[in-house]
């Protein structure tokens, strides 16, 4: 799995640094439409900089999509603490997307 698959815009992005006690990191994909991504508490042990990168396009397809890619690469969450992205805005049926930096979904 390559990031080669995705057309990141890497100057819209959003970066906030998420403890034990969880938190929650906005990113504007424009036209009306934003992804947040809740992290809940005892998620993280430490305080780690989680970033939101803004996804254009799946590569080699040309398929415009609403998405992120979140970083740090490799980042695990214990099941009992699941994050939840939420996509809202924008036209129904458009596509949207949660990779790690990797471009693994």
């Amino acid at each position: 799995c390559s990031s080669d698959l995705l057309v990141v815009d890497g100057s819209v992005s959003a970066t906030e640094n998420i403890g034990a006690a969880g938190g929650t990191v906005t990113l504007n994909l424009g036209d009306e439409v934003s992804a947040t991504l809740d992290i809940p508490s005892g998620a993280l042990e430490a305080e780690t900089p989680i970033t939101l990168l803004k996804v254009n396009a799946l590569a080699d397809s040309g398929v415009a999509v609403a998405g992120v890619e979140l970083s740090p690469s490799g980042l695990m969450f214990p099941l009992s603490a699941t994050p939840v992205l939420t996509i809202s805005g924008g036209s129904p049926g458009q596509a949207a997307w949660l990779v790690d930096s990797d471009g693994c979904g």
